[in-house]
């Protein structure tokens, strides 16, 4: 049985390298690069014939009648290419792919700061302007504070194998690559759920949400799996704290305006702390081996 699960861990292995190598390929980002491009003008033709009333009523609904909601449109697809880059990401290294998720979430402030600039052409009243402003500003400058924080970060990673032996290191890529496609197949099926949502007018876009709720569960089974190789307090702490920094994005998103930011910057900060103290933690332990 044991062998039937490691043959069958092996090819799904293989599958996975094979879409991987695809996504990161260069065609592949001239298409999705194109992708983007082509969808911002479409959304911008269409939202200006509907402003012209040249689309019949049934399909007018769905179309928004400012032209800044094509940005925020193209920010959506950027960002579902992002997510999948983080689901590519994610079996080469776990610190990686948190860095990926601040990423994307600093995206998501910035697509809030086109959905505030969306409104203002609403509004006249400074008033009510201020409802969406400050928000805006927040959104603004948190996406600045986790733009710098990722700097950091990436400068003091130290990428290091969970275990000296690369059987077992290799085993748990493996499983890690096998996680990712079932996160793959999660992903999508939450895009044709929020397609659906969309379609019947309900309760629609909680396609974030949704994903990095499921991420919370994919990072425990990542801390869980990692027992079998790594028993030490060091890496057990570590990727527990990867865990602790999903959920407050999580929570982040469902946060108040002014909080969302403030959340998702103590997240950056706090996963700042852990890279440089595990990393100088590394290299006094090396040098005390040495």
């Amino acid at each position: 049985m044991q062998r039937i699960i490691r043959k069958t861990i092996s090819r799904l292995s293989i599958f996975y390298n094979h879409i991987e190598n695809y996504w990161h390929g260069d065609q592949n980002h001239r298409i999705l690069g194109s992708l983007i491009f082509f969808i911002f003008l479409f959304s911008l033709g269409l939202i200006h014939l509907n402003r012209l009333g040249l689309i019949h009523s049934f399909i007018a609904e769905y179309v928004p009648t400012n032209y800044f909601a094509a940005i925020v449109i193209s920010f959506w697809i950027l960002l579902i290419f992002e997510i999948f880059s983080l689901i590519f990401i994610l079996p080469a290294s776990v610190s990686s792919s948190m860095v990926k998720q601040f990423e994307i979430f600093s995206l998501i402030l910035l697509r809030d700061v086109f959905k505030s600039i969306e409104k203002f052409s609403e509004i006249e009243n400074w008033a009510n302007l201020s409802t969406y402003f400050y928000p805006m500003v927040f959104d603004a400058v948190g996406a600045l504070l986790i733009f710098i924080g990722i700097y950091h970060i990436k400068r003091l990673q130290l990428h290091k194998n969970i275990t000296a032996n690369q059987d077992k290191q290799n085993q748990f890529i493996e499983i890690k690559k096998v996680l990712s496609l079932i996160l793959t197949g999660i992903f999508i099926g939450i895009i044709i759920f929020d397609t659906f949502l969309f379609i019947n007018q309900s309760n629609v876009f909680q396609l974030f949400t949704l994903f990095y709720s499921v991420m919370i569960f994919f990072d425990v089974m990542i801390v869980i799996i990692s027992l079998r190789y790594n028993l030490s307090y060091m890496v057990l702490f570590r990727y527990s704290a990867f865990t602790i920094a999903t959920i407050l994005l999580r929570i982040s998103l469902t946060a108040p305006a002014m909080y969302k930011a403030l959340i998702g910057v103590s997240s950056v900060a706090f996963i700042y702390l852990l890279t440089m103290y595990y990393s100088k933690y590394m290299r006094d332990f090396q040098s005390a081996k040495n």
